[in-house]
């Protein structure tokens, strides 16, 4: 028996006896777990996708003497064909992303293929419930840590959800699977109606993600063609800015809630445009308002701080007014100075400088 203790067998072994084998082997479990966790989340973050979570569980004792003792059950031999004592889980974002990571699976590790199904493939199509990629693995000998040999015979689960598989997986394990009696078929039947909802919904994040990249993919494409009446908002000022090669205090694109402000002050001084915003970038005198901050010693630590420099110079006052209406924690007084500033070296430019920023 590969997993037991040599020179007996399991059927002359009681449940108690077979637990305590299960004790003495946990930890070796344990490492496996933890080997194919770290192995998986590498090899995941190498191809660049990004995951919710990866994390591995060890069934406890008392977990493994229950499920030997299941009346339905007819185990000859409990420590090699319960095949999920160690398991790890993978809950991605979309259910293309099950796909990459099960191909990352089969190309790590060494797959049992009679105790391993793809459920997403091999359920049928008229019912609705528990789908996720599942696989039983065992290490091939250069995962093996050289101090752990004995877990090379073991072997662990692998699942792979996306995140509303795994919410309705985890509470219909609770509330269907592993009640302390039958539940009513009233309530499977609602659980089973609830997962086809929720394939919808992976099906729907799912386009709404490839319709994102089809509309980021056209943007740049017209920015690249000059082609710039594009209305300003978050998606489209995030590739422009990009191109123009402006960035946040860390040298990356700027994102996130930064972008979403500066799309609304680009609004507030009558920037709609990403034309307009490159006239306001070619008519923006970068030396000139370079030496005014070195006067005022007013630092501007990145792209961000160019970008708004453009907006304020554009237009001082609405600049001003929406900031203060806007943002009252910002450093108000110091911003009214440098617009009115702004303006009045505006005034004093009647013609557009050919400064350009860079």
């Amino acid at each position: 028996m590969a997993n037991g203790t040599p020179g007996s067998k399991p059927e002359e072994l009681s449940v108690d006896e077979i637990a305590e084998q299960y004790r003495v082997l946990r930890p070796s479990y344990e490492r496996l777990a933890v080997v194919v966790r770290d192995c998986l989340v590498g090899e995941v973050a190498a191809t660049g996708l990004t995951i919710d979570a990866c994390t591995y569980r060890v069934k406890t004792v008392e977990s493994f003497q229950e499920k030997v003792l299941r009346e339905e059950k007819d185990y000859k031999d409990p420590l090699t064909e319960v095949t999920d004592l160690a398991g790890v889980r993978a809950m991605v974002h979309f259910r293309s992303d099950i796909e990459t990571v099960s191909e990352i699976v089969r190309r790590k590790f060494i797959i049992d293929e009679n105790n391993s199904v793809d459920f997403d493939r091999a359920s049928d199509p008229k019912v609705f419930g528990y789908k996720s990629a599942h696989f039983v693995v065992s290490l091939p000998i250069q995962l093996v840590p050289v101090d752990a040999r004995e877990i090379a015979t073991l072997k662990c689960e692998v699942q792979i959800r996306t995140i509303l598989q795994h919410a309705w997986a985890a509470t219909a394990h609770g509330l269907i699977y592993k009640p302390p009696t039958e539940p009513p078929r009233t309530i499977e039947r609602r659980f089973y109606a609830l997962s086809g909802l929720l394939e919808i919904a992976d099906n729907e994040l799912e386009d709404l993600r490839d319709y994102g990249n089809r509309l980021e993919s056209e943007i740049g494409n017209r920015i690249d063609r000059g082609d710039l009446e594009i209305e300003i908002e978050p998606i489209a000022l995030r590739i422009f800015l990009s191109k123009k090669a402006f960035r946040n205090q860390h040298g990356s694109p700027i994102t996130g809630e930064v972008l979403r402000d500066i799309t609304d002050e680009a609004r507030a001084v009558g920037i709609t445009t990403l034309s307009a915003l490159s006239r306001a970038i070619v008519e923006f005198p970068a030396d000139a308002v370079e030496a005014l901050r070195r006067e005022l010693s007013y630092v501007r630590r990145s792209g961000i701080g160019k970008v708004r420099d453009i907006l304020k110079y554009h237009s001082p006052q609405a600049y001003f007014d929406f900031v203060r209406r806007a943002h009252p924690d910002w450093d108000i007084p110091t911003i009214r100075v440098f617009c009115d500033r702004l303006a009045a070296l505006k005034r004093d430019r009647p013609s557009p400088g050919s400064g350009e920023v860079r």
